[in-house]
């Protein structure tokens, strides 16, 4: 996990943004997890939160993954998806992650395991959107997704 986290962070380290690199107090992942009403999250995520709960660079910009705001976003989701009346799609068990500008939003499908499957459902759709066998994958995803965003603006 340790390695996967500093790969992730030396990715990120290398993009150009405004953004820093934060993580969280033990304290301030607890009010998270309070927030969440759970005891524990995966490891994987916890490990997130300790290096970049608070900013992640360039990854997830615009995007309501980071505290403070993550204290509401379980509660965002739980509304996303009740007005889409899909409220169905999120478990009991799932760890709420983050949305995007009102119209997306990311879960864990559990609390268990150190990595488990990742979601996201976009507003108006009756299934989640795509599936990540774990949130490791997701993480790895989304940084090819602003890489390749940023090459394609350099080559502009």
């Amino acid at each position: 996990m340790a390695e996967f986290f500093d790969s992730l962070t030396r990715k990120i380290e290398g993009i150009e943004s405004d953004y820093d690199i934060a993580g969280l107090s033990e304290q301030e992942i607890e009010s998270v997890r309070i927030a969440h009403g759970v005891t524990a999250f995966p490891a994987y995520y916890e490990e997130f939160l300790r290096r970049m709960g608070k900013s992640a660079g360039a990854l997830w910009v615009g995007t309501d993954a980071f505290y403070p705001r993550l204290l509401e976003v379980r509660s965002w989701i739980v509304e996303l998806l009740a007005e889409n009346g899909v409220s169905q799609l999120l478990g009991e068990a799932a760890v709420a992650i983050a949305t995007h500008q009102g119209y997306q939003a990311y879960w864990l499908e559990s609390s268990a395991g150190d990595d488990p499957p990742a979601m996201t459902y976009i507003e108006g759709d009756r299934e989640p959107r795509k599936r990540w066998n774990s949130f490791s994958e997701l993480l790895a995803d989304e940084l090819a997704q602003v890489i390749a965003w940023e090459e394609r603006w350099q080559g502009q």
